[in-house]
C-alpha cells in the first residue's frame, strides 16, 4: 500500500512550466527544460532540488535576459559527471557567458565547452568525456568532448527523416548506444539504433625494473594480452586485476628478458 508518487515540491511550488531533462549528482537533483521559477524564485531553465529547497544555477540558461517565456531557450538534456553538471539543448546564453548550445555547471559558475555545437537533444558521460547528440548536421548529429575539444565519431550519423538526428544516448564506459531517427550510422545502414565502440588506448612506461600499462579506468570491458613475438598468434592473458589510481587501470609487471609486447582486446 501507500502512494508511489509523491511532489519533490511538496514545500514549494515546482516550476512554472515544463520540464524536459533530469539528472542526479550525489543528494541533488537537477531539473532542466523551459521556465523561469522553480520553488517560485527565478531560476532561467535549470534548477537544483535538494530535497528541500529549490535554488537557481547563477543566471541560468536562455537566449536573452528577460521575463518572456516564449523562445527564450530550452534545456533538453543533461548528465552529471565527476562533480560538474552538462546541460544541452537550444541556448546561447550560461550565466554571463556566450555558448553554443552546450555548457558546463561547476557548482558556482558556467562554463563554455569550446564553441559548442548544434542543437543538444541527448547527453552521455564516460570517465571525462561528454558526448552529444542531435541535430547537429556540422557535427554528423554526434559529438565527443574530450580534452577541452570537440571531434567527430567517424563519419557520424545520417540518413532517416530529414537527414538524421540522434534523440537518446545511454554509455558503459566502453561502448555507447546511440537511438533516434536515423537510417546510416558510420556509413552503414543502422535501423534507428546504433553502438559505438568507445577507443581505449593503452599506455606503457618503464619505471626501473617494472613495466608500468594503463588505461582508462571505464574500460573493464578489455583483456589485457602480452606476446614475445608479433610474427606468432599467441597472444596470451596477463593474469592479475588491475589497480584504479586516479581514474585508470594500472597493472605493473616486472621487465622481463626479450621483446615484449602489450595490447587490449575487448571481451
Amino acid at each position: 500500500g501507500g502512494n508511489i508518487f509523491r511532489g519533490v515540491a511538496a514545500a514549494a511550488s515546482g516550476m512554472d512550466r515544463a520540464v524536459s531533462a533530469l539528472a542526479a549528482a550525489g543528494s541533488d537533483v537537477y531539473a532542466g527544460g523551459v521556465f523561469t521559477t522553480a520553488g517560485g524564485s527565478a531560476a532561467n531553465d535549470i534548477a537544483r532540488w535538494n530535497g528541500t529547497n529549490w535554488s537557481a544555477l547563477g543566471k541560468g540558461l536562455r537566449h536573452y535576459d528577460g521575463s518572456d517565456t516564449a523562445g527564450n531557450g530550452i534545456v533538453r538534456a543533461m548528465v552529471a559527471s565527476h562533480g560538474k553538471v552538462f546541460a544541452g539543448g537550444e541556448f546561447s546564453k550560461a550565466g554571463d557567458a556566450n555558448v553554443s548550445n552546450i555548457a558546463e555547471w561547476d557548482g558556482t559558475n558556467w562554463i563554455p565547452l569550446g564553441t559548442g555545437v548544434g542543437a543538444v537533444y541527448a547527453l552521455a558521460a564516460t570517465g571525462s568525456d561528454i558526448f552529444a547528440g542531435g541535430f547537429m548536421s556540422a557535427d554528423n548529429h554526434i559529438a565527443r568532448w574530450s580534452d577541452g575539444a570537440w571531434s567527430q565519431l567517424g563519419s557520424g550519423i545520417g540518413g532517416g527523416p530529414e537527414g538524421g538526428a540522434v534523440w537518446a544516448l545511454a554509455a558503459t564506459g566502453s561502448e555507447l548506444f546511440l537511438g533516434g531517427p536515423f537510417g546510416l550510422a558510420g556509413g552503414k545502414p543502422a535501423n534507428y539504433i546504433a553502438l559505438w565502440h568507445i577507443p581505449h588506448a593503452l599506455n606503457i612506461r618503464q619505471a626501473q625494473g617494472d613495466v608500468i600499462l594503463s588505461w582508462p579506468a571505464t574500460g573493464t570491458n578489455f583483456l589485457l594480452e602480452a606476446t614475445s613475438d608479433l610474427g606468432e598468434a599467441n597472444w596470451q592473458g596477463v593474469s592479475g586485476t588491475p589497480s584504479i589510481v586516479n581514474d585508470q587501470c594500472v597493472v605493473t609487471l616486472p621487465l622481463g628478458p626479450g621483446n615484449q609486447f602489450f595490447r587490449l582486446r575487448r571481451r
